[in-house]
This record gives structure tokens, C-alpha cells and sequence, in this order.
């Protein structure tokens, strides 16, 4: 008598498993594309939550270790503040001032100063040293932040306003003094006058106080003319230059300074007394 009531228990127990079972593929059957797309939902949630974990750790991480280089001149810029009376480059890391790496000191070798430099780049066929042009100093210097290194002049007695690496790692100069262009290339100490050479004016082989300068992957120069209100392109081994933004009417450019080229090959100009930038 027991056991019946057992197994009749047990009996029941399962036709309401199986009739749930019949239920459930019920409403299956009826709304297939509903339950699909929830599966699919949650395999994708799934599948992307530890990837998108990752990848938020490794920004975060970036952006706590992440260093900037501060050069001291006029304005302000995303990576750089500048100011007229200060002379050193500082190094900045998460929002607070940590130490000069470049001049700010008083050491009697001339080497160790910088006065008034007005352009510096990454070297990143030296270590990543800096590449400072002095424009007071009358120098171009190579300052090593990896090794224990004296800095090394590249150049003197020039008066320096712009500088730019190549693909290969050739150095070009602006020697506005001469108003020209030199290129020296990696480990050699020849200079190649490329862009210039005819003295101060207007013809277009020539330049006049010109500021800053790109070089593009043909090695074709892009130079801000300063005092000829102008941009000037020099293509590799040209004798003269090409017209490349017109400021003849100060509306369109006027002053053009700072150059930068993206991966499209679209060269952008800072217009300095319009307020802009140009492309």
C-alpha cells in the first residue's frame, strides 16, 4: 500500500515535468525568433564582457603612466605650455611638475643651457633624445634622456627656427639667418643646403625668415615662410620652390606658422593672425 502511494506519487511528480517540458517547447514553437534572439543576446554578453574589461584595465593603465613633454614659450597647447621667460623643457607626469630634464641650471659648459629655443623634436633614431633649437644659443643640440650623456651640438653658430626629421632620420634645419634650409643625415656631420640658398626675398627659390618646417614621406618640404606671408613647397633635389598656400591677401593667410601633415597626405597650417587652421 505504501509503495503504490510512492509510486504514484513519483508518477504525478513526473507528467507535470513533462507537461511543463510540453509547455515550454510550446511557447518555443510559437515565438521561435523571440528566444533565438535572446540566446544570441546573452552569448554575445557573454563573449564581450571580458573584453571589454580588458581593454578598459589597459586605458586606464595608459592614462596613469602616460608622460608628456613640456616646452616653456607663449601659449598654451594639448601637449605643451609655453612661456617667453622661461628657457627649460620639464618633463610632466599625472597633473604635477616633475623635474627639468633640459637647462634650467647654471652649469659653466654652454652646452648644458638653452636661451630661448624655439623649436624641439623627438629623435627616435637616438633613444628618443630631444633635438632643441636653440635660437638664442645660436646652436642646434641633441640632449640624451636615456643615458648619462654630455648633450651633443649638432650645429652652431646658427640662428635656428624650425626643425624636422625625415623617414630615414636625416635632420632638416631652418637657418634663418641664411634663410635656407640644411639637411644632415644620420651619423654624418656634412651639411646639404636643400631649400633656400639665394638670400632674402620674394623669387621663389628664395625665403625670408622662415619658421617652421614638414617633411613629408618623399622627402618634399613643406616651409611656413614667415615674411613672405607664404608656404612654400620644395620638392627632393628641386632648384626652387612651388606656391602652395598664397597670402597675398591676408584674408586667406596671414602669417602662416606651425605645419602638420595627416595620413591622407592633407597638410593643416596654423593661420596665426586669422585664428585658425587651415587645411
Amino acid at each position: 500500500m505504501f509503495w503504490n502511494k510512492n509510486q504514484s506519487d513519483n508518477d504525478h511528480t513526473a507528467e507535470m515535468r513533462n507537461h511543463q517540458v510540453q509547455t515550454c517547447c510550446k511557447h518555443i514553437r510559437r515565438k521561435p525568433m523571440l528566444y533565438t534572439t535572446l540566446m544570441v543576446i546573452i552569448l554575445i554578453v557573454i563573449i564581450c564582457m571580458p573584453i571589454i574589461i580588458i581593454k578598459t584595465r589597459k586605458t586606464n593603465d595608459k592614462q596613469m603612466f602616460t608622460t608628456s613633454l613640456i616646452l616653456h614659450t607663449e601659449s598654451v597647447y594639448s601637449e605643451a605650455t609655453f612661456t617667453t621667460e622661461s628657457t627649460t623643457i620639464a618633463e610632466y607626469s599625472f597633473k604635477q611638475w616633475n623635474n627639468y630634464c633640459c637647462g634650467g641650471n647654471e652649469e659653466e659648459n654652454e652646452n648644458f643651457q638653452v636661451k630661448t629655443p624655439d623649436d624641439v623634436i623627438i629623435d627616435k633614431f637616438n633613444k628618443n633624445a630631444l633635438i632643441i633649437c636653440d635660437y638664442s644659443g645660436e646652436k642646434v643640440v641633441r640632449w640624451f634622456l636615456q643615458d648619462e650623456r654630455n648633450p651633443e651640438i649638432i650645429k652652431s653658430s646658427i640662428f635656428c627656427s624650425g626643425l624636422a626629421l625625415d623617414k630615414d632620420g636625416a635632420l632638416y634645419i631652418i637657418d634663418t639667418r641664411n634663410n635656407q634650409v640644411i639637411r644632415i643625415k644620420q651619423g654624418e656631420k656634412n651639411e646639404t643646403i636643400v631649400a633656400g640658398r639665394h638670400g632674402s626675398g620674394t623669387d621663389l627659390n628664395q625665403l625670408k625668415a622662415s619658421h617652421y618646417i614638414y617633411v613629408d614621406n618623399d622627402y618634399s618640404l613643406y616651409i611656413s615662410d614667415n615674411n613672405n606671408n607664404r608656404v612654400m613647397k620644395w620638392t627632393k633635389g628641386a632648384t626652387q620652390g612651388i606656391l602652395f598656400a598664397d597670402g597675398s591677401n591676408k584674408k586667406i593667410l596671414d602669417e602662416p606658422h606651425g605645419l602638420v601633415m595627416d595620413h591622407l597626405g592633407q597638410l593643416y597650417i596654423v593661420d596665426k593672425n586669422n585664428h585658425r587652421i587651415l587645411r
